[in-house]
């Protein structure tokens, strides 16, 4: 029998190209979805190292917002409601205040108006893109524009990035946000350490499951400084208000260009000076780690700054580990200041021993720094230092514009108006009111008084203590008479 037969015009039920086309066939959507993928995945690695896409895309919408000025009120001007800083500040109600002034038959002169972009994303939740001051408070003006008065808050703060000793600035790092300052791509995105991000979100999806896993943070500083400035309280509360976070400070960071290095640096100086830690009787509110060491432990921020520049060696430990002991105190209260401030002292001691184990197994600090920052201990002072108050007869005209501004802003505390992002002109002439102050000091002194005659007969005794003597002054204003 012939191996092959001869084709007699029918065709085999079983032809061997048409068992093997399909098999073929097969594979080729596969290889094309793995190469589909693969492509995707090396695109998407390099964006999370590089930012790239980010950086042009975010940059664009942010050249979009900007505000202008122009002369009369906005009706459609748009208000923030929540957020500690825009409380603390007076920016939710400006609303009020507006319509107080105008009992006072005040009107608005001019107000901003935003652009179509930045009204888009504030519509949609997001937090006002601009950079945020750090330090504010109310500031009165004579008529000349001459400063009579000034609050400032925060009061104790770092400068910029390279006034911040470099263990300070590697310690945060270390504890917060450990890829901020890597090298790296220029435009990389400072808002999200991805790792953490999938660790996180990992986490709470298990959390349903395990109730107690402990999942860690996906938080950096970015988004800290947007928790603790504009979410409602101060606190992330769902998954939603944590996209809000990472989206506006995504948006923030970008301000000024693709390139985010600048942005890294004033990160880090944002948080340091404008991190909530808690409040004190006596001081209030305390809202940088300037702050927190003056109120807390008594340390001098330029203090503060020359002991942790201090080199390892034995003569400086023991004072650079006093002050590095207390600025990482801080540092690790943050998440839970009226607890670990009031109630958990030793509980603050534990964890801070076991975060500088930590630091000094990863060489952020020398195991010399480590053992004798261990061997010291917080040392809190039982009430705030006392704040600075000028002499009475000094602050009685700033003091009577003060209450005059309470009531037409309808507050009730002087705490409340100097923390205000608030400016204020007077018709006040400051060197005439230094000269009126001046002059009634030296009514207290008996020599200046008998130089000017004012002892004798109905007149001062000579036995009379002038410095007991409470003087009224009357000042006339000569104006120009009008024909």
């Amino acid at each position: 029998m012939p191996l092959i037969r001869p084709y007699k015009g029918e065709e085999p039920e079983f032809p061997f190209y048409r068992m093997r086309t399909p098999r073929l066939l097969w594979f080729i959507p596969i290889l094309i979805m793995i190469g589909i993928i693969t492509v995707f995945a090396v695109l998407v690695r390099d964006e999370m190292h590089t930012s790239k896409l980010q950086a042009e895309w975010i940059t664009y919408y942010d050249r979009l917002i900007h505000y202008d000025l122009k002369p009369g009120p906005n009706q459609a001007m748009r208000y923030p409601d929540d957020g500690p800083y825009n409380h603390r500040l007076g920016y939710s109600y400006l609303p009020f205040f507006v319509k107080s002034l105008a009992a006072d038959n005040y009107i608005v002169a001019a107000q901003a108006r935003t652009s179509a972009m930045y009204d888009y994303f504030v519509d949609r939740g997001l937090y006002p893109i601009y950079h945020a001051k750090t330090a504010t408070g109310l500031a009165l003006y004579d008529r000349d524009g001459r400063p009579v008065y000034s609050a400032s808050y925060p009061a104790h703060l770092f400068t910029d990035f390279d006034s911040i000793p470099p263990v300070l600035v590697n310690t945060l790092l270390y504890i917060e946000n450990r890829d901020l300052m890597k090298p790296g791509a220029p435009t990389h995105n400072p808002v999200v350490e991805w790792r953490r991000f999938f660790y996180a979100s990992f986490g709470h999806l298990m959390q349903k499951f395990v109730p107690r896993l402990n999942t860690g943070g996906g938080s950096t500083l970015a988004t800290q400084i947007e928790k603790f400035r504009y979410s409602p309280n101060g606190e992330t509360h769902n998954a939603k208000d944590k996209l809000l976070q990472i989206a506006s400070a995504s948006l923030r960071v970008y301000l000024d260009g693709p390139d985010t290095e600048k942005a890294g640096k004033q990160l880090v100086l944002d948080y340091l000076n404008s991190t909530t830690l808690g409040a004190r009787p006596g001081f209030g509110e305390i809202n940088s780690i300037g702050d927190g060491l003056w109120a807390w432990f008594g340390i001098d921020l330029n203090a503060a700054n020359i002991a942790l520049n201090l080199p390892d060696d034995p003569d400086s430990l023991r004072v650079k580990a006093h002050v590095y002991r207390a600025a990482l105190g801080l540092i690790l209260a943050q998440r839970r200041p009226t607890y670990y401030f009031s109630t958990g002292h030793s509980a603050l001691d534990d964890l801070t021993d076991t975060t500088l184990d930590r630091l000094a197994s990863a060489g952020v600090i020398t195991p010399t720094l480590r053992d004798a920052t261990k061997a010291a201990s917080f040392r809190f002072l039982a009430e705030p230092p006392p704040l600075p108050q000028p002499p009475y007869i000094e602050q009685k005209a700033t003091n009577a514009m003060r209450t005059h501004l309470l009531t037409m802003l309808g507050l009730t505390k002087f705490y409340e108006l100097d923390r205000l992002d608030l400016a204020a002109r007077t018709t006040l002439d400051e060197p005439t009111q230094h000269n009126m102050v001046d002059f009634l000091k030296k009514m207290g002194n008996r020599d200046f008084l008998q130089v000017n005659g004012l002892y004798g007969f109905r007149l001062l005794d000579p036995e009379n203590d002038p410095t007991k003597i409470k003087w009224s002054v009357v000042i006339y204003e000569k104006r120009h008479r009008r024909k």
